[in-house]
């Protein structure tokens, strides 16, 4: 008896690969894991069991004979085609007596029970049709039971895994570039005519197939055999899937029963055997054919209009009409109700929307259109099957900037799919995906092009709970980013069985735009713009300071590039100056006279040296007023005129009552009268300059975001203060745009949803309409994606400052002169002077504690010391730093061009490039914008005298060869220096600003140049990279090594907390990541063709050859929010460990999961292994209480990491019910887990991502990785009791730097370093970072010669000191000694920071000051003492008088 039955699994556009390319399909996006909102979707009602249309006749059914063939149907992807299939399934049954077909959908696959309903389908069906399948789990789970199909298997739109598994008769798709045989992929007639269809553009492939789909079967009837005429049913079947729509569906389930299963050979009940139908007799049904792309319009319900200028045709005459019949309308006591369109004058904005969601009538397109046209927006709806976004916009639109005759021009592009923009959803393959062709299109169109779509893999109620994640969050942001796309708003999500659009956003969206376009209106000469500069933290002189940027002089280059006048554009430090004193409360409190205020200020500052001399700039030649143009705004308003809506007024005004009004309580900004302050510098009536205002109090500045707890009501209570609010507002009622200068404000750290904000997200709120520009340093693309996403930032990325090597000065450089002389000498061991003065210097220096003692009782040899001594200060003369800072648009010259080729090009030494030659030669060789001619060029001729090439090798080649990477990477710089400030010009003038990669130029290459580009990361779906595998594998063998070589020969560590922080993950591809997995004994295991990691798995014992170590992964807010697949994969990875069968001996994990046992949450709580702040929320606050010295003791500073990092994340387990099944992380207090963690922790790895910021030079490391070590101690020595000795409780820290300095390294490749792995300890750590930077006097010039912001970066590493004493006591005297003389006993030095940042040089002596009484720096005299306490007295009477 044979039964026959069809599994279709329904499910986007990738087919087209398996026939133009071999490689197939939309690669596997991840497990469940990577790729969970494929059943976000899940609708109420829940899924039921399957769905037979015929169970819902209400006919009495037929009972299944033997020739009853079945179709299994199951949706994924898709929900909203639930109903549609169901009733194509019917119809095609109804005619068909022996055809039964039931639908599931993907969300079946979610249980146990489902599973075992669709397994037992696919056991006894003849037949399996699947569509958009890529989660990986459901793929690993179905491959081997769709294969085990004897019929015919049809994957249409699948992972590549699936495709493979296609065949019809002879025809197969094979999806191994490798296969070369006639079985493999399309027949050669196939491919042939494939060729014919199509522009012949790589970037066409995909779209020309699916012309070819429309018309190669009629083609193939014309060839011969069986092979093409079963090539030929394929099509076709997929030919009516890939049409959509209800007769389509149900005419290829016709097919499928009538040409390969009623045909084929059968026996009846009693056995005799069933005529058949030969398939080449049966009739194909007609195709309902709808166009793949054309526009439709709420305005013309039930028209399709062939092209955009077809409907914008119509749109005229259809006006023209509208106005005839006015007054008749207005006159009817019925009126007709048409759907809105806005007047022909509006702007014109194209929409991108899907094909199918036009076939199924889905409401939000037409919801969309009428908010658009409602906001004045001419609105030009465009559908696609989703592969032709490309050409629609290079072929059928144009711009005022292209001009293309015979299309229409649009002002926008809004891509309501997601995805790239070529290949769309298959436009992560190798045949789909193509962002030069992307950059090429938008470039030439030079628009804004703005992503912005529904969720079509979240319901709403998903993304109001928990934000966009998943693979919706690449879908909706991470692809569409690599593009250059902009303002990401989420429009709507599912809702039941349709997409629907929340209206609130789509007018957000549209506002957006509008103002968007409106900059093509003015020149920007004439455009006014408001600039926003940071001041946070207060009182230390860090107003118009940013990471790694010079903005006085930032804001000089700015004034020229939007057409300030002569006069204005070198006021950039008086700009600074005066925001300086705004800021103060004495300014905010006597806001009607703060002008005059300033302006006596700045006459004083003419003979006072104690006003910073920059503030005189901005007189008239009299000094009797500011010079022309230059005006001093001090603007009051009330809290009561600010828009917002009810909800949002009543959380701020909870937050910051109304009643506030004492000068200790009343919010920030706001004067005694109730009045709130926005004060600035206005320039030529066009250019506002500002300081963003901070976000708590003066003592508490970030108490918006860490003020109120973590738990979800708590959190929603937060909000921003009224000045704050005013502040935005402001600028956007009376500004064209607005520009944040550098990295990084706080507007986009607001509270509201992580991704995809709502009307109750404040950056939302607060941002509102006007276009944000956003200039950041290029090597911090993480905390860049969220001024992208949540600040709806277009990103202008900027340079980072040149590299220099520290050198040697002062008692080192004398010492290696010793060395050097002892060294080459005989090194006898009696030369007792020249020993005794270099350990007299090694001991002055605190080299003793780096490189050991030697006294003469030693074994070993002096001249073995000193070898060992001379390699140390080798290491730190060659340790490279950030020389000075970046002004943006500046060209680098040839000298700074020098320190790029030497940090990046460190193999040039391989040729005996002197560090002579490269600056004389070669650096202005390659700087050149014009290249020599070779046979004039100083550098042949260098090479020929000096490399000798082999014969046969001209004097060109080598030269080519030598300097080819050099010379790339000039041209880069030239372009960065160029494209930075002409790329934010071509934003403000409406234009689009392309895209470009962030990262470090030191560890990634001449990829991320050149800058002024939109920044975007790598895809969080290749985490760790294979390279990037590699080498974490290598730390964490290094990690054990060195706690083998220190602690215990034989042992391992129990438990290794491991520091995943976004910035480092995105700069080393995932190290810390791979490290985390690789101590835990597991390794990734990717999908078939993309890369993509899908899942890690446990490395077996016996192949593994030692014990699993338990991981504490502290996870950064960056990390959590961006990576959010990452953290559910890594989640799952520790369950497993925590579940295998293995003896806890082998498996810390589980060792540990058994000794915490049940608890108060259950025994799954225990497994949770990755640790938070709560969500939304970020830092650990200890920063805070570091700066404003509010702590007595360093355990006050663990227990606020601890409490601050206690929130665990993964899939929430048994006990959380509310485990969402969108597949974002979920959030769960565990406080008691993370203790015992804490316990267990023997060692800290912490990687260091960058040579522009290391341990020493900034707080989130002594703030996180230093608190978090006295966390970890203070549990040890609880867990040990009174017993426990300090030893006994010290927790080692392994310090790993990975910013690819390849000098150090010894290799030149920017990919793999792990043969190069070098594991630092903390304090060694600490003492090269300070010798190499804070003590070195030419880093001290170099920041001092960038001016207030130089002097206020200087500060901040005082500042950091005392955070690494109150944590780990990791400052050696020395530190402190040579600090003090270098910038405050020192009294050039004093004298020139007092002058260019008061507020800097006195935190300087406070933080020296506060080290000798907290007794981190004791070897001190009290004559030095009392220097100290008269300058602070100084420098605090000189602040005050300033201020006064």
């Amino acid at each position: 008896q044979s039964r026959r039955r069809i599994f279709v699994l329904s499910g986007v556009v990738a087919t087209a690969a398996a026939l133009v390319s071999h490689h197939p399909g939309v690669r596997v996006g991840a497990r469940r894991a990577g790729v969970p909102h494929l059943r976000s979707a899940t609708l109420e009602p829940p899924p039921n069991d399957s769905v037979s249309p015929k169970a819902k006749n209400t006919a009495p059914q037929r009972r299944p004979s033997a020739q009853t063939k079945r179709v299994v149907l199951i949706s994924g992807f898709e929900s909203f085609n639930q109903a549609l299939y169901a009733r194509s399934a019917e119809s095609a049954s109804t005619t068909r007596a022996d055809l039964d077909i039931s639908v599931f959908s993907d969300r079946d696959l979610l249980t146990e029970a489902g599973r075992t309903r669709v397994d037992a389908a696919l056991a006894q069906a003849d037949a399996v049709v699947a569509s958009l399948l890529f989660d990986y789990d459901d793929v690993e789970w179905l491959r081997p039971r769709a294969e085990r199909v004897g019929g015919p298997r049809l994957v249409f739109e699948c992972a590549a895994e699936l495709m493979s598994l296609n065949r019809v008769g002879s025809f197969e798709i094979k999806t191994s570039s490798s296969d070369t045989s006639e079985a493999g992929g399309a027949p050669a007639v196939v491919k042939t005519l494939l060729k014919t269809f199509g522009s012949g553009r790589e970037e066409d492939r995909l779209a020309a197939y699916l012309s070819f789909l429309k018309r190669g079967p009629e083609l193939l009837k014309f060839f011969p055999g069986d092979r093409a005429r079963d090539v030929r049913t394929w099509l076709e079947l997929y030919r009516f899937w890939n049409e959509g729509g209800e007769e389509n569906v149900a005419s290829m389930f016709g097919l499928l029963y009538d040409r390969l299963l009623r045909g084929a050979p059968t026996l009846s009940d009693d056995d005799d055997p069933v005529a058949t139908t030969r398939p080449e007799d049966v009739v194909v049904p007609a195709l309902v054919e709808f166009p793949a792309v054309g526009v439709v319009h709420p305005a013309a319900p039930g028209r399709v209009f062939a092209s955009p200028n077809e409907f914008l045709r119509w749109r005229r005459d259809e006006l023209l009409e509208r106005r005839r019949d006015g007054a008749a309308s207005s006159t009817s006591l019925h009126p007709k109700k048409l759907s809105p369109l806005a007047d022909s004058s509006a702007p014109v904005v194209a929409v991108l929307v899907y094909r199918k969601h036009v076939l199924t009538k889905q409401p939000y397109v037409a919801q969309l259109c009428e908010q658009f046209e409602k906001e004045g927006l001419q609105t030009i709806p465009v559908f696609i099957t989703g592969v032709e976004a490309h050409t629609v916009v290079r072929d059928l639109l144009t711009s005022r900037s292209e001009r293309l005759a015979g299309v229409p021009r649009v002002d926008a592009v809004v891509n309501a799919i997601g995805f790239p923009l070529v290949g769309g959803p298959a436009g992560s393959m190798k045949a789909g995906r193509d962002a030069t062709a992307a950059a090429d299109i938008l470039g030439r169109l030079d628009v804004p092009y703005v992503v912005a779509a529904p969720l079509l893999l979240q319901t709403l109620t998903d993304w109001q709970r928990s934000g966009v994640s998943g693979l919706q969050s690449v879908v909706l942001y991470a692809l569409p980013e690599l593009d250059g796309a902009t303002d990401a708003v989420v429009l709507g999500g599912l809702a039941g069985d349709t997409v629907a659009v929340v209206p609130e956003r789509a007018r957000r969206l549209a506002r957006r735009l509008k103002r968007r376009i409106a900059l093509r209106e003015t020149p920007v000469a004439e455009k006014k713009v408001a600039v926003v500069v940071y001041g946070y933290p207060p009182n230390v002189g860090a107003v118009g300071t940013a990471a790694l940027l010079n903005v006085p002089r930032s804001l000089d280059g700015l004034f020229e590039a939007v057409g300030l006048s002569e006069e204005s554009r070198r006021l950039g430090e008086a700009v600074v100056a005066a925001l300086t004193l705004l800021s103060t409360p004495n300014y905010v409190n006597d806001y009607r006279g703060a002008p005059e205020r300033l302006l006596r200020a700045a006459r004083r500052a003419t003979t006072d040296p104690t006003i910073p001399s920059a503030l005189a700039d901005l007189l008239a030649e009299e000094a009797d007023a500011f010079r022309p143009g230059v005006a001093i705004v001090s603007q009051a308003s009330d809290r009561e005129t600010l828009a917002l809506s009810k909800t949002m007024r009543e959380k701020m005004d909870a937050r910051w009552p109304v009643e506030g009004r004492a000068t200790t309580s009343r919010p920030p900004g706001t004067a005694p009268d109730g009045a709130l302050v926005v004060n600035g510098v206005l320039l030529e009536d066009r250019v506002f300059v500002a300081a963003q205002p901070l976000l708590g109090f003066e003592g508490d500045p970030m108490g918006i975001l860490f003020g109120a707890g973590g738990s979800a009501q708590e959190k929603a209570r937060l909000a921003p203060h009224p000045q704050y609010v005013t502040f935005y507002e402001t600028l956007d009622r009376d500004y064209d745009a607005v520009v944040h200068l550098g990295t990084h404000g706080t507007s986009e750290w607001l509270p509201g949803q992580a991704l995809g904000n709502d009307a109750r997200s404040w950056s939302d709120v607060v941002l509102r309409d006007a276009p944000n520009f956003y200039v950041y340093a290029n090597n911090n693309p993480s905390e860049a994606l969220l001024a992208k996403r949540r600040g709806y930032a277009t990103l202008v990325s900027h340079l980072t400052p040149p590299y220099a090597r520290s050198g040697l000065y002062l008692d080192l450089a004398n010492l290696k002169a010793l060395l050097d002389e002892y060294l080459s000498s005989s090194g006898s061991s009696s030369d007792d002077d020249a020993r005794d003065e270099i350990l007299a210097l090694a001991d002055k220096t605190g080299l003793l504690t780096d490189v050991g003692a030697w006294t003469s009782e030693n074994d070993e040899p002096f001249g073995s010391w000193a070898a060992k001594l001379a390699t140390y200060l080798a290491q730190v003369q060659n340790r490279l730093f950030s020389s000075g800072l970046r002004v943006l648009g500046h060209v680098p010259d040839a000298e700074e061009t020098r320190a790029y080729i030497d940090a990046c090009f460190p193999d040039l030494e391989a040729h005996a490039w002197t560090d002579e030659t490269l600056r004389t030669v070669v650096a202005p060789a390659v700087h050149a914008e014009t290249p020599v001619e070779h046979t004039h060029n100083p550098v042949v001729a260098w090479l020929q005298k000096n490399l000798r090439p082999p014969p046969g090798i001209s004097a060109q080649e080598v030269e080519d060869e030598a300097l080819a990477g050099p010379r790339l990477l000039a041209s880069r710089l030239r372009a960065c220096g160029t494209d930075e400030l002409a790329n934010l010009v071509r934003g403000l003038e409406g234009g689009f600003v392309p895209s470009g990669l962030g990262g470090d130029v030191l560890r990634d290459g001449v990829d991320v140049l050149p800058t002024g580009r939109n920044a975007h990361a790598l895809d969080p779906y290749r985490m760790p990279s294979e390279s990037a595998w590699r080498r974490g594998l290598a730390i964490a063998d290094a990690v054990i090594r060195k706690h083998q070589a220190t602690v215990d020969p034989e042992g391992y560590p129990e438990t290794v907390a491991v520091s995943l922080w976004g910035l480092d993950a995105i700069k080393t591809r995932g190290e810390s990541v791979a490290v985390a997995v690789a101590l835990a004994g597991g390794r990734p295991v990717r999908d078939g063709t993309g890369g993509r990691v899908v899942r890690f798995d446990l490395v077996p014992l016996d192949e593994l050859r030692r014990p699993r170590i338990d991981v504490l992964a502290s996870l950064s807010g960056i990390f959590r929010d961006a990576f959010d697949n990452v953290v559910l994969l890594l989640d799952d990875f520790f369950r497993k460990c925590a579940d295998a069968d293995e003896p806890p001996e082998m498996n810390f994990v589980r060792k540990h999961v058994l000794e915490y046992g049940d608890g108060d949450q259950g025994d799954d709580s225990a497994k949770a292994r990755l640790f938070s702040n709560p969500p939304g929320d970020y830092g650990s606050t200890v920063d805070s209480m570091i700066t404003k010295a509010e702590w007595d003791d360093n355990a006050q500073l663990g227990e606020t990491w601890a409490r601050r990092n206690a929130v665990a994340y993964g899939r929430g387990g048994a006990d959380s019910s509310g485990a969402d099944r969108s597949g974002s992380a979920v959030a769960t207090e565990r406080p008691a887990v993370l203790e015992s963690l804490l316990a267990t922790t023997d060692r800290v790895v912490q990687e260091i991502d960058s040579v522009e910021y290391g341990l020493t030079d900034i707080q989130e490391y002594h703030a996180n990785l230093g608190a978090l070590v006295v966390a970890a101690e203070s549990s040890r020595k609880k867990r040990r009791g009174s017993s426990s000795t300090e030893e006994d409780a010290r927790v080692a820290v392994d310090v790993v730097e990975a910013f690819g300095d390849k000098k150090k390294r010894g290799s030149s490749s920017s990919e793999d370093h792990e043969d190069a792995v070098e594991v630092k300890d903390l304090d060694a750590t600490l003492r090269l970072e300070y010798r190499s930077k804070l003590l070195n006097p030419k880093w001290a010039a170099q920041m001092v010669a960038q001016g207030s912001g130089g002097a206020y970066e200087v500060s901040q590493r005082f500042t950091a000191m005392i955070g690494w004493g109150a944590t780990v006591g990791g400052v050696d005297d020395f530190v402190f000694d040579q600090a003090a003389e270098r910038y405050a006993l020192d009294d050039a030095m004093a004298t020139r920071l007092r002058q260019l940042n008061p507020e800097a040089f006195k935190n300087v002596v406070a933080r020296l000051l506060e080290a000798n009484a907290r007794g981190f720096w004791t070897n001190v005299d009290e004559d030095v003492l009392d220097k100290l306490r008269d300058l602070y007295a100084d420098a605090d009477d000189f602040v005050e008088g300033i201020a006064g």
